[in-house]
């Protein structure tokens, strides 16, 4: 069995840990600014990759980045963390599910989709554009169930926090921009200003021990679940599996396997498929993931942020059918931008 083979037979989380194991001290997720060294995470945000709309709806407004990033130990420790506090503080159990909504913070989401992974419930991610839009997010509530929410937010004032209470989702733990537990928080109030949940984190208290939460290989249980637009009727829940998720990883490794040096473009939103791979190939493949400014991204897409991307050896890159399309439309001479870029998977929506 090769080394790939064995994502397969131990799990994402497996790999995470022994990378942690082998190389605890080597930087896992680069926060700061470029150039970075191989086998690290570049998100490339600045204060004006955070939109007006961000900032203007009751976020805390703490973007900031640690210019240290993070490394395996500490990612590990970080989702070890948030997993003994959804069990232990939200009581959430094998089989639930959990929502996820960290804003667009990449080590955020990584750290919540690795907790969820040690304690093998299904993570729903909501895109923070959800959140007074109709009817939906109350929909999606419904529908999954959630046991508990991961949510990037300093305290129950946050507007993420406000939109879920109002949607009937009270218990949530809250983490910052990297994935940290947020140490100490208020009551959360119902509508009529009774208090609902009171949390509290103290270092050493409830610590999950080994035993307690055992390291999770694939299984059975749905890894995610994705949810449509609901622009024709109620949005859709569309699960994913393990498996599914490995398979696709273990395919790209083993037929475009990573060459020194090489960068990786994570230009999804976590609610889509796309995303996931983009992260975890990258992260368990040891090579550079790099994000695009979101500012820059919704207003000119990905040929508006090329000859950045080309600048920070972006070599791969996910796109739909129809923006590559447009891309190339807008920016004919787009291998001349980017001669950096090698490989570009184009793939339909239906591939969840």
């Amino acid at each position: 069995m090769d080394e790939i083979d064995e994502y397969i037979e131990g799990g994402l989380l497996a790999r995470i840990d022994s990378l942690a194991l082998m190389r605890g001290e080597e930087v896992a997720i680069i926060t700061g600014s470029l150039p970075t060294p191989q086998g690290s995470f570049v998100p490339n945000i600045d204060e004006q990759s955070v939109s007006s709309e961000d900032q203007s709806v009751g976020s805390s407004g703490d973007f900031s980045i640690d210019p240290e990033g993070i490394t395996y130990t500490e990612l590990q420790f970080a989702y070890q963390d948030v997993a003994s506090q959804l069990r232990f503080r939200c009581g959430v159990n094998k089989g639930d599910t959990v929502l996820l909504c960290c804003k667009g913070c990449v080590v955020a989401e990584v750290v919540s989709m690795l907790a969820c992974l040690k304690l093998e419930v299904t993570f729903v991610p909501i895109d923070d554009s959800w959140l007074n839009v109709g009817t939906r997010l109350q929909d999606i509530i419904e529908d999954a169930n959630p046991a508990a929410a991961l949510v990037v937010a300093e305290n129950d004032t946050d507007y993420a926090v406000t939109a879920l209470a109002i949607a009937g989702l009270y218990r949530c733990i809250y983490i910052n921009t990297n994935g940290e537990i947020v140490e100490s928080f208020n009551t959360l109030r119902d509508n009529n200003g009774f208090a609902v949940e009171t949390y509290s984190y103290d270092n050493g208290d409830d610590v999950a021990t080994e035993d307690a939460l055992l390291p999770a290989a694939p299984s059975d249980i749905p890894l995610y679940i994705l949810y449509t637009s609901g622009s024709t009727g109620r949005p859709k829940g569309v699960r994913g599996t393990h498996t599914g998720l490995l398979n696709r990883i273990a395919w790209q490794l083993k037929t475009f396997p990573f060459q020194e040096g090489e960068v990786v473009c994570r230009r999804t939103p976590l609610v889509f498929v796309d995303a996931m791979a983009e992260i975890f190939s990258a992260l368990v493949g040891m090579v550079d993931l790099w994000c695009p400014p979101r500012d820059r991204m919704l207003a000119e897409g990905i040929g508006g942020v090329a000859a950045q991307a080309n600048e920070s050896g972006v070599s791969r890159l996910t796109l739909l059918p129809s923006q590559l399309q447009q891309a190339l439309i807008l920016h004919p001479n787009l291998a001349e931008i980017w001669p950096a870029l090698r490989i570009v998977f184009v793939l339909s929506l239906i591939h969840i």
